[in-house]
């Protein structure tokens, strides 16, 4: 049994040096000519014994986006932010962008864009990374914003859209480096994002229609701005 034992966490181990071979090379050159043949090289292996470890080309790029993550633990542990009950809305979501947009994070993010971007065109290319994208961070928000008073309807469409605010400024930080101007873009947002929680949980709380507060927000707004006035 101690063999057996000895001789499984040395496979575990021999594979583990791998991964992490494999996930330098990614972070380095992305996804995009990420074939079995240069993956092999790049580990300093072949292509059967990535084959006997990982099954496939596509299960291998799959390991190594996570074992990726890993590696960044301000942006594996974002849930932690968003879920927070013991601070506003809004300094929980300034808090979050700003653990998400450090330098630091920015090689997972080009990675993590170019293999969406390849799974797209190739969904069987890098299997539950579209679901992973499209989905899980919005079922953690939308769970949080439930958590504040949300009714869920109006917690999934809010936290659809910060995730799309999210994703969108990663992709303008990618393209420009503007960190402040793209920080700016956000904050405002989220100002915007934080009041419409706060009247839909006031509705919400009150019995009311949700359209209602939609439409008592259009009027404050009107309001504010002197709209429809003599």
């Amino acid at each position: 049994m101690a063999r057996t034992g000895t001789a499984e966490g040395k496979e575990a181990r021999g594979r583990e040096k791998l991964l992490n071979r494999i996930v330098e090379y990614m972070l380095r050159n992305g996804s995009a000519a990420a074939t079995l043949r240069e993956l092999a090289k790049a580990a300093g292996s072949n292509n059967r014994m990535l084959l006997y470890y990982f099954g496939s080309t596509e299960n291998l790029v799959k390991e190594a986006l996570d074992a990726a993550l890993l590696q960044y633990p301000s942006m594996k542990d974002l849930d932690r932010h968003i879920s927070r009950l013991d601070i506003p809305l809004d300094e929980r979501l300034r808090e979050t962008w700003r653990a998400v947009c450090r330098e630091e994070n920015l090689p997972y993010l080009r990675l993590l864009f170019e293999s969406v971007g390849l799974a797209v065109h190739q969904p069987d290319r890098i299997p539950g990374l579209l679901r992973h994208f499209g989905h899980d961070w919005i079922g953690t928000a939308s769970a949080a914003l439930e958590k504040d008073g949300l009714a869920p309807g109006d917690a999934n469409l809010l936290a659809r859209e910060i995730i799309a605010l999210w994703r969108g400024l990663q992709l303008d930080l990618l393209a420009t480096g503007d960190v402040d101007g793209v920080t700016a873009v956000h904050d405002r947002a989220t100002v915007a994002i934080s009041r419409r929680a706060e009247s839909l949980r006031a509705h919400e709380s009150a019995g009311e229609n949700a359209l209602d507060a939609v439409h008592d927000d259009i009027a404050d707004i009107g309001g504010a701005r002197g709209i429809g006035q003599g």
